[in-house]
């Protein structure tokens, strides 16, 4: 069975907005009590997917940023396939074309080793600290389990406040990891590094550039939505 949708989480990046579709919230708008909302889940479920898809047809045009948001585990067609499910109705599209990930430009630009794993939580670390109110993806399901509406969906806001910090950093060229760091101390220690085969550096430059311009895209649009959603199973 999919996981069931306990929280979206959209920032606005022009006006420093956030926007909520939370389970607990969407319960007290229906008021169903807290203790009632692990029995009615699929009701509160289905009306906060029904919320964030009526926001989506607002914005349809728009950029969203996420952090590996790429599969029918984990990812929009997740969130297309239970309000599918729930409502018998096709979820209104986010273009793929739009759909920006930056754990995928962070790789492009820097290397698959550019901190260590798991990657957002060390990022994190090496860019000022383990933010407040931050939960690994494995502890967030226990919250869940444990009734932690609450919790939970604060470690999806502070996931998408810190989404919006490393894109910051990484325009203005101050984004810390310790892969770069390591690669300034080779270069300047080992001989010949500018000597590498034509058909490395074409691979390097052409990843590394496909990130770079989808960053100079991000920094030219006046509006765009930064995503994060935490699912996590109803079971």
């Amino acid at each position: 069975m999919s996981p069931s949708i306990s929280n979206i989480v959209v920032k606005d990046w022009e006006n420093d907005q956030t926007v909520s579709f939370a389970a607990h919230l969407v319960a007290e708008k229906m008021h169903i009590a807290k203790d009632d909302i692990e029995s009615r889940f699929l009701e509160i479920e289905t009306k906060l997917l029904e919320d964030f898809y009526s926001f989506v047809q607002s914005y349809s045009g728009d950029l969203w940023l996420h952090w590996n948001m790429v599969n029918i585990h984990y990812g929009f067609e997740t969130l297309a396939h239970r309000y599918y499910v729930l409502t018998g109705r096709n979820a209104p599209s986010i273009d793929i074309g739009n759909r920006i990930n930056i754990a995928a430009i962070l790789f492009g630009l820097y290397g698959e080793n550019y901190v260590g794993t798991p990657h957002m939580q060390k990022l994190m670390e090496v860019n000022g600290g383990i933010r407040r109110d931050f939960v690994l993806g494995k502890d967030e399901v226990e919250l869940f389990r444990q009734k932690e509406y609450a919790r939970l969906h604060a470690s999806t806001v502070c996931k998408v406040k810190f989404f919006s910090d490393v894109v910051e950093l990484t325009l203005d060229k101050k984004l810390k990891t310790t892969r770069s760091t390591t690669l300034v101390k080779m270069e300047r220690s080992v001989d010949g590094v500018a000597a590498k085969t034509v058909g490395l550096a074409s691979s390097a430059y052409a990843v590394i550039d496909i990130g770079g311009k989808a960053i100079d895209y991000l920094a030219h649009h006046g509006w765009f939505s930064v995503f994060g959603i935490a699912a996590n199973a109803a079971t």
